[in-house]
C-alpha cells in the first residue's frame, strides 16, 4: 500500500527566497506565450537552441557573473564557475 506525504516548509526561514514559492498561483499565471516571449530564439523564427538559451545568452548579459555551475567531485573537491566562464 502506497501512502503519501506532504513536507511543508515555511519560506520565512530560508536565507533566500525560492523561485517557486507557490505552484497554485504560478500554474493559474503561467503563459505559453509568455514562455516563449522569454525566450531569444534563432534569428528569423527558425527554431530554437536550447544550450544557447541556457547557457550563452546568460554569459553575454546581465547575469554573466552570476553562479552557473557549482560541482562536488566524489572525494570532496569542488569548483564554482560563473556563467561568463563557462565554453560557450
Amino acid at each position: 500500500m502506497r501512502t503519501e506525504t506532504t513536507i511543508v516548509k515555511e519560506s520565512a526561514g530560508f536565507g533566500v527566497v525560492p523561485n517557486l514559492v507557490d505552484y497554485e498561483a504560478t500554474c493559474a499565471r503561467f503563459s505559453w506565450d509568455a514562455a516563449r516571449g522569454a525566450l531569444d530564439g534563432l534569428p528569423g523564427l527558425r527554431g530554437l537552441n536550447i544550450a544557447y538559451e541556457c547557457v550563452d545568452r546568460h554569459a553575454a548579459g546581465g547575469r554573466a557573473e552570476h553562479l552557473a555551475l557549482r560541482f562536488l567531485g566524489r572525494r570532496g573537491g569542488g569548483a564554482m564557475s560563473p556563467t561568463a566562464r563557462l565554453p560557450t
